[in-house]
């Protein structure tokens, strides 16, 4: 059943940052069940292996989707491998840790670019295609750092922030259209490979902000696995068309 509860073709769904990952594990459990997939990223490499864990009904996308021409481009591919869109996941990002007094131009640019701008791009791209079959559903990957912003990720904190405020507009924008609009807060995950750049100094200067501020212990706790993660957001996106979890704060337990 489809958008609206009429039968159609299958349902397709986007996801950002498709090659690592998060956005890797929710494409792969949207496969599962059921949908055509496409996965949208820099590096093809990362992408082809996402493909290849899904199989056949699976596309990947080269783009920068800071770049409006290329978001284009992208979702005119996904249309013309499988049709149309239903879902977006709005899942990539730009995770770098700087000092506001400190940074360049490149690094500001670089982080609002890829976290909140290359979003609106894509849910600009997406919401004629998916008006044009019924309806459909966006989920932003939010972070929980809007409610306590990091030290050194105070441009990305604001911009995730930015990216909620965005969702709740488009609400509005969109009442009375079948469309659903989800922020996915995600706290501290298990497998995150977020700081593996990072060089031993910046880890330190980071750490010591962190214990600075006092907030050392609200991101110290376990992580979430993606794989429970991405259950969730499936769980979110194939609920009944009438229910919209619309903020979901996802935190572990212990």
């Amino acid at each position: 059943m489809g958008v609206g509860g009429e039968d159609r073709q299958r349902r397709v769904a986007v996801v950002t940052g498709g090659g690592q990952g998060l956005g890797r594990e929710v494409a792969r459990q949207l496969a599962d069940a059921g949908f055509a997939v496409a996965v949208i990223g820099r590096t093809q490499s990362k992408l082809d292996e996402t493909v290849a864990l899904i199989g056949t009904d699976a596309l990947a996308v080269v783009a920068d989707l800071t770049d409006p021409g290329q978001t284009r481009k992208a979702f005119a591919a996904v249309v013309g491998r499988f049709g149309g869109v239903d879902v977006l996941v709005n899942n990539a990002a730009n995770y770098f840790p700087f000092r506001v007094d400190e940074a360049s131009d490149d690094e500001i640019d670089a982080v609002i670019s890829a976290t909140l701008v290359a979003p609106i791009y894509c849910i600009r791209a997406a919401i004629p295609l998916m008006r044009a079959r019924g309806g459909g559903d966006i989920l932003n990957v939010s972070s929980q750092s809007v409610q306590v912003p990091q030290p050194f990720l105070t441009v990305y904190s604001a911009a995730k922030a930015g990216l909620d405020t965005l969702a709740q507009g488009l609400r509005y924008e969109l009442k009375g259209e079948s469309f659903r609009i989800i922020t996915f807060q995600v706290g501290t995950i298990a497998e995150s490979s977020a700081g593996a750049l990072w060089t031993p100094e910046l880890i330190e200067r980071v750490t010591l902000g962190f214990e600075k501020a006092g907030i050392s212990g609200y991101y110290s706790v376990p992580g979430a696995s993606v794989k429970n993660l991405a259950a969730t957001m499936l769980h979110a996106l194939t609920a009944p068309r009438e229910i919209c979890a619309q903020v979901i704060e996802m935190r572990t337990t212990t």
